[in-house]
């Protein structure tokens, strides 16, 4: 099943093992905030898609992404960011049951 609006596309898929993948992908709707300097609204929107990744199995790609929303966070000198992408990383990390890289 797949579903457009002007947000973004959601996809929910089946693979030959009946394991379910949900994905979900802004349409151009991370270049609009930040653009328009919608900090919160950024930071949220691409911890929705590392979680995504995550829950999909996807782990370096989750890592990929929040690395460089750590590193969007860093050059704005933007703190709240740069603890939105530490804390997606602590989650990716947990769900790895890699305790010796997570803080918490």
């Amino acid at each position: 099943m797949k579903k457009i609006n002007n947000k973004g596309l959601l996809s929910i898929q089946v693979n030959s093992n009946n394991e379910m993948s949900v994905i979900f992908k802004l349409v151009n709707g991370t270049v609009w905030m930040d653009r328009n300097e919608q900090w919160c609204l950024y930071y949220n929107s691409c911890s929705t898609v590392i979680e995504a990744y995550r829950y999909n199995g996807d782990a370096g790609t989750a890592m990929r992404e929040a690395e460089k929303m750590y590193e969007h966070a860093r050059q704005r000198k933007d703190s709240g960011g740069m603890g939105t992408a530490f804390a997606a990383m602590g989650r990716l990390f947990r769900s790895q049951h890699r305790k010796s890289d997570t803080v918490l």
